[in-house]
């Protein structure tokens, strides 16, 4: 199956990425480039300059609640746009509408057209986001729903790991067994304080070490490399799961991917499979094991289940079914 993905902001390149391994060809077009992205957009069969509208489906993936969530506020539109190029790259809310306005009348002739809200602030529903489209998806989609024919779609992955992964580098990462799990405590690894979180992170923090004032938690913002935090998140006990301005964030990625038995310190508050429940407990007493977490993501979270998730839940399954299933870029499994 032809499959066109416009993926604005580069949050949906990991299912891109899944359909291409499921067999279909893939036709990608984003705004983001630089850094893994090169390296990424490499391996689909078009990578665009332009969006492709004509194709067996596609999907238009953006952070329409992020955006429609900071223009209200006049968030950052001190940052330049420019009205001649729709898909300019910018921070500034106010770019969204004018890509909207020169997308939207065009995508009102796709017929098979799957609209993803990849954005985490889960309150908000942009009226754009539902104007069109067989489909509507939304990462952060809240327990109460919105009302209206939304779907949740919770997967998000770290660009940094996918171009390891699709490398085949995958499990030059994971530590030996006799390495893991050899320092005491909990560790996490990420941003803390951004102005987006309203403090949240903080206080799950502040609580949890109130609670457990026996448990050493290990915080790293920033002075290490991506790869030495890899290794560092295998090196603990357990890592700590913190919801940001979202629940989902790139820590689900890792700790499947890398085989990181993970504490949740709230609750999810979006709708997410129990499996994810499951394999990020509240209760330290429930961790899984290293194995069991890279069990997690090679049967529920790897981007091939993203792809799967669309295409199951959107009607468009079948459409037409891949001849064949590529194995080259899966991770193997850590050795007991």
């Amino acid at each position: 199956m032809d499959v066109s993905v416009i993926d604005i902001g580069g949050n949906f390149i990991g299912p891109a990425l899944g359909f291409e391994l499921l067999g279909h060809k893939v036709s990608y077009f984003s705004d983001r480039h630089g850094g893994p992205f090169d390296f990424l957009r490499s391996r689909f069969s078009a990578n665009l300059e332009q969006p492709l509208l004509h194709a067996n489906l596609v999907i238009y993936a953006a952070s329409f609640s992020d955006e429609a969530w900071a223009l209200e506020l006049d968030l950052q539109l001190d940052a330049p746009i420019k009205a001649d190029e729709p898909f300019f790259s910018t921070i500034n809310p106010g770019q969204a509408r004018i890509r909207q306005k020169f997308l939207l009348p065009r995508l009102a002739c796709v017929p098979n057209l799957v609209m993803v809200d990849m954005g985490d602030s889960g309150d908000v529903l942009d009226p754009d986001f539902l104007q069109f489209g067989m489909a509507h998806f939304k990462r952060e989609l809240p327990v109460y729903g919105h009302g209206a024919k939304v779907q949740p779609f919770p997967f998000l992955y770290a660009p940094g790991l996918l171009d390891i992964e699709w490398r085949g580098e995958l499990s030059d990462l994971h530590l030996p067994p006799q390495k893991r799990q050899q320092r005491a405590g909990a560790l996490f690894a990420g941003t803390i304080g951004h102005w987006r979180y309203f403090g949240r992170r903080r206080l799950l923090l502040s609580r949890f070490t109130t609670a457990h004032p026996e448990v050493q938690v290990q915080l790293i913002e920033g002075g290490y490399s991506q790869g030495r935090t890899w290794e560092l998140l295998q090196e603990f006990e357990y890592g700590l799961y913190l919801p940001g301005r979202g629940d989902l964030c790139f820590r689900m990625h890792e700790a499947g991917a890398l085989g990181v038995p993970m504490l949740r310190l709230q609750d999810f508050d979006i709708e997410v499979p129990k499996s994810y429940r499951q394999h990020f407990p509240m209760d330290p007493g429930l961790l899984k094991r290293p194995q069991e977490m890279l069990a997690f993501y090679m049967s529920t979270y790897h981007p091939v289940h993203a792809a799967r998730w669309i295409l199951e839940r959107s009607g468009t399954s079948g459409l037409e079914r891949p001849t064949a299933f590529r194995h080259d870029v899966l991770p193997a499994s850590i050795s007991t």
